[in-house]
């Protein structure tokens, strides 16, 4: 945020919260422990898709039962292929990451890739899917802001809304690349 006047932008992000600060990174234990730092993540990240879950037990029993209706959020839009196993997924235009970097499929590709590296629970929701676990073989990329998916059987009604959960989130991966290193490719620690 850049002050008027200023002739250096004021780079401290100032968030009040009852609790401790535990880090940015979904995929430590730490983070996803403190109330705090998942309102960091909220903030700070967004997903593929957004979901609403009702706030009655009730409500959310009955949304299960037919499958959490599922907006975009980073994807625009997606079509699903006539077998149910190929998601094409079309990124929103313009999006910009906090250093500055327009969003494109190479980040979406990288996130997943994280998740599933972090072995915790954003890798345990991307093993929900029925099988994402190798971007080399189920990841294509079309075009900067389109890839698809592809599944080896039809996933499961809560394949789309599991990409609107804060733990899935889609991270700028040329940013997060300042912070990687030989033995942390995705930047888990640099993320913290």
């Amino acid at each position: 945020l850049a002050r008027s006047g200023a002739t250096k932008p004021n780079t401290t992000l100032t968030f009040a919260a009852a609790g401790a600060y535990q880090g940015f990174n979904p995929d430590k234990p730490a983070t996803i422990a403190s109330g705090p730092s998942m309102l960091m993540v909220i903030a700070c990240y967004d997903s593929l898709t957004d979901v609403v879950i009702p706030s009655t037990t009730a409500g959310a029993k009955k949304a299960f039962a037919k499958g959490l209706p599922t907006t975009g959020k980073l994807a625009e839009k997606w079509e699903v292929d006539k077998t149910g196993k190929i998601y094409r997924f079309h990124l929103r235009k313009g999006v910009k990451s906090h250093a500055g970097n327009t969003l494109t499929a190479d980040d979406v590709k990288w996130s997943i890739e994280k998740a599933i590296d972090g072995k915790f629970v954003a890798a345990f929701l991307v093993g929900l899917l029925n099988g994402v676990t190798d971007t080399a073989k189920q990841f294509k990329k079309i075009d900067d802001l389109t890839f698809d998916i592809t599944l080896d059987v039809v996933p499961p009604p809560y394949f789309l809304p599991i990409f609107g959960l804060p733990w899935v989130p889609i991270f700028d991966s040329k940013a997060a690349a300042a912070g990687s290193t030989d033995k942390d490719p995705y930047a888990q620690d640099w993320l913290n």
